[in-house]
């Protein structure tokens, strides 16, 4: 399997696991960056983010981030690495990982 397309359902399955209805748990974004490191999840993360621009969920901070990704998938691909997640929730995680990763 395409180590992007395991990255996608990682996130996926660490959101839906530790998302508590308010706030993702701790061990959301250690798990993201040990299994799928922190590059490739912005990539996916990023290409979520420019699939779905028009939602006002994503900050605008977090969408201005993502278009300065390039992206350099097929538009099939990049449907299959795209997050079926709440934005909101993915708008939070993207501003814990991108902390992480700026430090």
């Amino acid at each position: 399997m395409n180590q992007l397309i395991r990255c996608k359902e990682i996130i996926e399955n660490a959101v839906r696991d530790n998302f508590d209805g308010y706030v993702l748990g701790d061990k959301t974004l250690t798990a993201i960056v040990e299994l799928c490191g922190a590059e490739n999840a912005l990539y996916v993360l990023a290409n979520t983010v420019q699939l779905q621009s028009w939602d006002g969920r994503y900050s605008p901070d977090n969408k201005a981030w993502a278009h300065k990704i390039q992206i350099s998938e097929t538009m099939q691909r990049r449907e299959q690495l795209r997050l079926d997640c709440h934005p909101a929730v993915l708008d939070g995680l993207i501003t814990l990982l991108r902390n992480r990763n700026e430090k």
